[in-house]
């Protein structure tokens, strides 16, 4: 078991680490929240600015193509106006070609009132009308208002797809339509600065970022930082249309196997990204949290060691300061104060255990003048595991007969106190519970009790002799037998009886005795010695029965053994002495004269067979029989059977 020191000093570090990490994690988390803000902010601010280009690029084109339509418009009219005056010049390549390079133009048509190319600079492009295509179509209009001037948007020519802006008038007369074609350089630059990736470029973008625009109708990527991106939908990339549609929050997203941070805003017609892989967005935090993982691990070790010292000096100490006492105390000195003020805590404890002691000394007090206030010789004991004194009454060692020194020797050590119970159960009093006879002392009785608990035993002691040496000589004058001194069969029976119903759990076995040859004896030698022939038989069965049994008379030459041994090895032990003396045995008459002692015998155990004392009587006078008719036969003589 570990000590109180070992537990709060791995709860303490234990707390520290868990408080340590709690933080890690919330810090990181919040380190987490802090660099999305950021690059939010970043993307929002980028949105802004994004905006103001697509606004700043969308005015100049508008202003671009209004001045350039203009442009081309008069353009128009000067190639009208000077046909107009120079009629020859319609049909004259080489003069529109002059005409063309003066007004910077690369194209002069000339189409007649069907909307026929008759003329120009360009003679390939002869017989094209305004059905030829759909860049021509868009000047079909004029061949029935005469009053229109068009300008066509820049994009495609029809003959061979250059790009191209064109712009016509009728003439003056309304003979012809004069259409002029020009390289739409300035409006093509405004265009391309409307461009998503020329507005990309007018960023400052980290190369780490990558910006796209997203169709809103298609969800194609329509431009990006990142040319591999262009052409695919979002599905395609690995976002979520549906995330990208939340303008609210970024989110995280796995864009061909590398994962991304993705802001996203509608911009007009479009979804503009702000795409930041993760390991650059929180780059950062590692370093963050190795730096303050040092911190914690600095202030949670020098937090840990104060506390632990401050737990030390102010609580284990003094708790082992209060063990000490309380150990002396459990050994028995009541006389020890405990005194610990270092805190109101341990000086209430201190008070209370002190109070507890003194009311345990005062009940041993009051319980032993209670018990000397009675007319019973009762004393009182306990001892418990891992305390070396008994605790007992005065009542103890006058009861138990012990001297001073033995007092001292007996209550200050439980083993020897424990040693001496053991010694004294050995001199049981057959047939009665829970009395002994004190060794030494053979005419003094005590009625002991224990009671086992889980760490600690509690025995009452009572000295009985009085009563018992009474009851010893009312049943001795009723139950023995006056000839040897044995129980007869009403004495036998008791005890029995008794011993049975106390339940020992010890082992028994029932022997019926009959001598062989009393008859002979009587008339060869007389009456007198065949009474010392029985004598002489009682002494030597009561010898080998012992203590742990008993021996009676049953009537005439029949002896009754009740035998209870711990085992059934030690009860066929005594069996076997009983055998070996039913031959080898003598008795001694009245005169001193030596004759052999015979005897057959007959037992059973009670344990083997559930059946009352009668019954095993009876089988173990049926055995006895048997032997008795074995060893007349052996020596040639039939058994005479008793009635």
């Amino acid at each position: 078991m570990k000590s109180l020191k070992q537990i709060i000093n791995r709860y303490i570090r234990s707390a520290a680490i868990v408080m340590a990490l709690v933080i890690l994690v919330v810090i990181a988390f919040a380190e987490i929240l802090i660099e999305q803000g950021r690059v939010e902010d970043t993307a929002a601010g980028t949105f802004v600015r994004l905006e103001q280009i697509i606004e700043e690029n969308e005015n100049e084109l508008k202003q671009v193509k209004e001045k350039y339509d203009k442009t081309c418009l008069h353009d128009a009219e000067a190639i009208a106006f000077l046909l107009q005056k120079d009629p020859e010049a319609t049909n004259d390549t080489l003069k529109l070609k002059k005409y063309a390079n003066l007004l910077e133009l690369d194209e002069i048509h000339i189409f007649d009132e069907t909307g026929t190319i008759v003329s120009g600079t360009n003679p390939e492009y002869y017989g094209y009308s305004f059905s030829s295509g759909e860049q021509m179509a868009f000047f079909a209009p004029m061949l029935t208002d005469k009053s229109l001037q068009l300008v066509q948007d820049a994009g495609p020519n029809t003959a061979e797809g250059k790009n191209m802006q064109y712009s016509a008038v009728w003439s003056a007369d309304g003979t012809f339509i004069v259409q002029v074609g020009k390289d739409p350089q300035l409006v093509t630059e405004a265009m391309e600065k409307n461009e998503i990736s020329y507005i990309f470029h007018q960023l400052n973008i980290s190369p780490a970022i990558d910006y796209c625009a997203v169709d809103s109708e298609t969800l194609s990527v329509i431009g990006a930082t990142n040319a591999d991106m262009v052409g695919k939908t979002v599905a395609n990339l690995g976002i979520s249309a549906e995330s990208m549609q939340n303008e609210e929050h970024g989110f995280h997203a796995n864009i061909e196997g590398k994962y991304y941070y993705c802001i996203f805003k509608k911009i007009e017609t479009r979804y503009m990204g702000f795409i930041i892989p993760m390991d650059v967005l929180y780059e950062r935090i590692p370093l963050d949290l190795l730096n303050l993982a040092l911190c914690l691990v600095l202030i949670c070790g020098t937090l840990t060691v104060f506390v632990a010292n401050c737990v030390n000096r102010y609580v284990i100490h003094d708790i082992h300061r209060i063990n000490g006492k309380l150990n002396r105390i459990t050994q028995g000195n009541l006389e020890e104060k405990v005194n610990v003020q270092s805190s109101r805590e341990f000086s209430a404890l201190s008070r209370y255990i002190n109070e507890m002691v003194g009311s345990l000394v005062n009940n041993d007090r009051k319980m032993s003048y209670v018990l000397s206030r009675t007319e019973m010789n009762i004393g009182v004991y306990e001892y418990r595991d891992g305390v070396q004194q008994v605790y007992c009454t005065e009542r103890i060692p006058q009861i138990f007969g012990w001297t001073d020194e033995e007092t001292a020797y007996y209550t200050g050590d439980r083993v020897h106190l424990y040693t001496f119970i053991e010694e004294l159960r050995r001199s049981r009093v057959v047939g009665e519970r829970n009395v002994y006879r004190i060794p030494g002392e053979p005419d003094r009785y005590i009625k002991l009790e224990e009671t086992h608990e889980e760490s600690s035993v509690f025995g009452v002691v009572n000295d009985v002799t009085e009563e018992m040496q009474r009851r010893i000589q009312i049943e001795s004058e009723r139950d023995t037998d006056p000839l040897t001194r044995l129980y007869n069969r009403r004495g036998l029976s008791r005890r029995v009886e008794r011993i049975l119903e106390a339940g020992t759990g010890d082992t028994y076995a029932v022997v019926m005795i009959d001598l062989d040859d009393l008859k002979e004896v009587n008339d060869t030698y007389g009456h007198e010695s065949g009474d010392q022939y029985i004598i002489s038989a009682a002494e030597i069965l009561k010898k080998i029965v012992g203590e742990s049994g008993l021996t009676a008379r049953h009537g005439g030459d029949e002896f009754v053994l009740f035998l209870e041994e711990k085992s059934e090895e030690a009860l066929r032990e005594k069996l076997t002495q009983l055998e070996q003396a039913q031959d080898s045995s003598e008795a001694v008459l009245h005169d001193g004269q030596h004759v052999p002692l015979r005897f057959s015998m007959g037992c059973c155990f009670i344990d083997e067979v559930a059946a009352p004392y009668d019954e095993m009587l009876e089988k173990a006078d049926i055995a006895m029989y048997q032997n008795k008719r074995q060893r007349k036969e052996k020596h040639g003589k039939q058994p005479r059977r008793k009635e």
